[in-house]
């Protein structure tokens, strides 16, 4: 019997919370965080109690795709377990990003997912 598992397999259920350039639409929210700018991009931060930041909830099912998403986030983020609010209003147990690197690096600023679009087709 082979004991060594592939990064095919699946997961048990893991779903995470993406705001800013992951997600395509507004279908979750969490509450208690508010979101910086590190150049261009957002970024998560534990905030007042009452804050929310709109996202998307995203089921992962198998380690590749969860190994490849935290290459694309890098160490500048780390995983933080958090309360999703889905749209119909069901509250899950999910995990996202958040920020791990240096608060000086960070503005105060909004981020639209629509003008970032845009942006970046005009540097196309």
């Amino acid at each position: 019997m082979n004991n060594t598992t592939t990064h095919d397999e699946p997961l048990q259920r893991e779903l995470y919370f993406f705001y800013g350039t992951l997600m395509d639409r507004s279908s979750a929210q969490v509450t208690g965080w508010i979101c910086k700018l590190w150049g261009e991009y957002p970024v998560l931060l534990a905030g007042p109690t009452d804050q929310i930041v709109l996202g998307m909830a995203c089921e992962i099912q198998r380690l590749t795709d969860r190994d490849r998403l935290f290459r694309y986030e890098t160490s500048v983020y780390r995983i933080q377990a958090c309360c999703i609010e889905l749209r119909n209003g069901r509250p899950v147990i999910g995990k996202t990003f958040v920020w791990n690197g240096d608060l000086e690096a960070l503005r105060e600023d909004s981020f639209e997912l629509r003008e970032w679009v845009m942006n970046r087709m005009e540097l196309l």
